[in-house]
């Protein structure tokens, strides 16, 4: 039915959110119930740029950090504070 709630004209804003924060970089990726797949998939573009300082490792924790609030069932709403994970600097073994 056309404006129905489940019409993708009508499609809601997104209501979760997960932050990497990496040295003086930030990014934020908000998403919708059921999106997750997409944001797995933008992670993965995002890791495959040369020109954006993300890598697999980041893509990683991210992905980490989205799996844990899925099993866990916590989904917190755009209003409440966002996870944050903090990316530490690896040491490359000598």
């Amino acid at each position: 039915m056309h404006g129905s709630p489940e019409s993708p004209s009508q499609k809601s804003p997104p209501n979760h959110a997960l932050t990497l924060v990496k040295g003086p970089h930030r990014w934020t990726f908000r998403y919708g119930p059921g999106e997750e797949p997409l944001l797995l998939e933008r992670l993965a573009e995002l890791a495959r740029r040369k020109d954006v300082p993300f890598d697999w490792f980041d893509a990683a924790l991210v992905s980490h950090q989205l799996r844990s609030r899925l099993n866990s069932g916590i989904a917190r709403e755009a209003s409440e504070p966002a996870g944050v994970v903090v990316a530490k600097p690896r040491r490359n073994p000598a």
